[in-house]
């Protein structure tokens, strides 16, 4: 009976912040004998490719399709963690009724260590995380991206665009000629405490004015020097454009 397995990818099934307790082998299968269906197999862990010392043993079962199987391990016996970590992990699958094969395969230590580090970091995300942040600006751990005033967040792909909107507020107030005073209260409280600018249009005279924030009524005040009248308006904004 001739056996080949092909080391393809050794991936965590579970997630814990250690080393992956389980790894994923995929085979193929290149004897005859060996139909699709479920099989009993021993395998072996060493520390060589051929003799050196036996490490770990686990019976499991696995099931051939289509010439093509993965045999999981690390469920029935722990994995041979310092060897994988040394990159000098050999592994031989026996199946049952079967001599146990002279032929070992080496399992890649660099695929292990990227698994292995992957699932370190994975365990120190938040659990609402989609995806990877290991860390922002030196925050490490667990990082939520959020808009705050006048931030705004695109994604496109795997691309996120910060985008910085300054608020901006304009308005007209008229003239009556009762009033030199003015109330103005922005609809957008990012604004507010932001220096607001104001003039007098008027065909007539140049009517000067003050506008300061009133931080207890949480409003800002013009004055103008002059009433004004009913043909004459009071401008103003607050913000950038």
């Amino acid at each position: 009976m001739m056996l080949t397995i092909l080391i393809l990818l050794i991936a965590t099934a579970t997630t814990a912040a250690q080393i992956p307790e389980l790894v994923a082998i995929p085979m193929a299968i290149e004897s005859p004998d060996l139909r699709d269906g479920t099989y009993l197999v021993t395998a072996r862990w060493y520390d060589g490719a051929s003799g050196g010392a036996l490490h770990a043993t686990e019976r499991t079962s696995i099931t051939i399709t289509g010439r093509q199987s993965t045999i999981m391990l690390g469920n029935a016996s722990p994995l041979p963690v310092s060897l994988l970590e040394r990159g000098q992990a050999w592994i031989s699958v026996q199946f049952d009724g079967v001599a146990e094969p002279t032929l070992r395969h080496h399992v890649v230590p660099n695929a292990f260590a990227h698994t292995a580090g992957f699932a370190l970091v994975a365990a120190s995300l938040d659990p609402r995380a989609t995806g990877i942040v290991t860390s922002i600006n030196e925050i490490a751990g667990a990082v939520e991206i959020s808009a705050g005033n006048g931030i705004s967040i695109y994604r496109n792909g795997q691309q996120l665009t910060l985008e910085h909107r300054s608020p901006y507020e304009q308005g007209i107030l008229y003239g009556d000629g009762t009033r030199w005073e003015f109330v103005i209260i922005p609809q957008d409280t990012a604004l507010l405490g932001q220096a607001m600018h104001c003039e007098v249009d008027s065909k007539s005279d140049h009517i000067p004015v003050q506008c300061r924030y009133d931080q207890q009524r949480n409003c800002y005040i013009a004055q103008t020097s002059a009433l004004l009248q009913q043909d004459e308006s009071l401008r103003w904004h607050i913000g950038h454009r």
